[in-house]
């Protein structure tokens, strides 16, 4: 009988061991997996600001292309009733 429950706390002391390296393992994933989401979201800001910016430089681009466009068109009605 003690044999036994030699056996049974030698096992319950193998498996609690094992248990507590699965839990450091867990912890350990954990925090990098916050890390990761926190970094995900900062580059998930920065992709909105820069996907802002990026929208602003077209609207400036199209203003000034439009912008030159006309001042074309006056030249060539100068040109041409001038």
């Amino acid at each position: 009988m003690r044999q036994i429950d030699l056996m049974v706390s030698a096992k319950k002391s193998e498996w609690e061991n094992h248990m507590h390296a699965v839990q450091i393992q867990l912890d350990k994933k954990t925090k990098e997996l916050e890390f990761v989401k926190s970094e995900m979201e900062h580059k998930s800001q920065e992709v909105g600001r820069l996907q802002q910016k990026v929208d602003e430089m077209e609207m400036t681009r199209r203003d000034l292309v439009a912008e030159y466009e006309e001042h074309v068109l006056h030249l060539k009605e100068e040109v041409y009733y001038g």
